[in-house]
């Protein structure tokens, strides 16, 4: 079957509502989520605040019949936007951009719940390393440390590389204690 590309709009706040009727009638649909870090009020560090990445609207994808369906949508414009080929691959583009952007701060996010993990690290306990080109090997932990440029804290370690003491930065996600440590 194939889809029609419409971009439509959803009234202010209610994008999830209308995004929660698009699913519940089997309509492919992307309205992308974007995270941004923020200090509000008297907070010390910057805490993640999710919006969308297009406000107010909504990539459709319904099959033609499908179609009858748009107009039970709450909170949906009754007028959409047909999309060319051209702007579906500009969308798809974003899509891709957006999505990535989302992932990597839900990473940063996850990094940021971590921290509580790594407070029972002691330095000299050892670590080993999950991901990245050093996976495998074994690191010794020096200190849990966020710079005030950082949005999100990092491992300081020491590792054998070639018979040398080295000291490393680690994503603290990509660690876990040493089996027998």
């Amino acid at each position: 079957m194939s889809k029609q590309d419409l971009l439509g709009y959803a009234i202010t706040g209610k994008e999830f509502v209308a995004m929660d009727d698009l699913s519940r009638f089997g309509i492919d649909h992307w309205r992308g989520t974007r995270i941004q870090f923020e200090r509000r009020g008297k907070q010390r560090t910057a805490e993640p605040y999710e919006y969308p990445a297009l406000h107010n609207y909504i990539w459709l994808r319904p099959t033609i019949q499908q179609m009858r369906y748009l107009s039970q949508v709450r909170y949906l414009g009754g007028t959409f936007h047909w999309l060319s080929s051209a702007a579906v691959r500009q969308f798809s583009a974003l899509r891709d951009r957006v999505d990535a952007k989302y992932h990597e701060a839900k990473r940063i996010e996850g990094n940021r719940k971590a921290i509580a993990d790594y407070a029972a690290f002691m330095p000299g306990d050892l670590l080993e390393i999950r991901e990245g080109p050093l996976a495998g090997e074994i690191a010794r932990f020096s200190a849990l440390v966020q710079n005030a440029q950082d949005l999100f804290p990092v491992i300081r370690a020491e590792m054998d590389l070639m018979g040398r003491v080295v000291p490393v930065k680690l994503d603290p996600l990509a660690v876990r204690k040493a089996a027998g440590a």
